[in-house]
């Protein structure tokens, strides 16, 4: 038995969960970054400016909000099928660009995709 407070072992700092604090997420920089691997926003951006256009300038085509843009931009959001379908007709994308699109969403969304190339 301890004699006195020094004796005593303090207890280890816990670290709240994100449930904890309230939040269902974890804090920013918490847990692994997956941005860096993803492909959908490099494609993305490498198309947009192709064409030449500014994000305010293709959320503003697309009557979305340039918020949600940048979320795709940075990959922090992924978009479901029908928004690629409607920045691939504003970028006016080919078939294989907007396939590329599609595939890269889909692989950032963690799917393992082996489609054969007439897909």
């Amino acid at each position: 038995m301890p004699q006195d407070d020094r004796d005593a072992e303090a207890p280890e700092p816990v670290e709240p969960t994100a449930s904890a604090r309230g939040r269902g997420r974890p804090r920013k920089g918490e847990g692994r970054d997956h941005r860096e691997e993803r492909k959908f926003p490099r494609i993305l951006g490498a198309l947009r400016e192709s064409r030449g256009y500014s994000q305010s300038e293709l959320s503003t085509s697309l009557e979305m909000t340039p918020a949600y843009l940048s979320q795709l931009a940075t990959g922090s959001k992924v978009p479901r099928p029908e928004t690629i379908d409607r920045l691939a007709t504003a970028l006016d994308l080919s078939e294989e660009e907007t396939r590329k699109l599609h595939l890269a969403a889909a692989r950032d969304m963690g799917f393992r995709l082996d489609l054969p190339d007439d897909f």
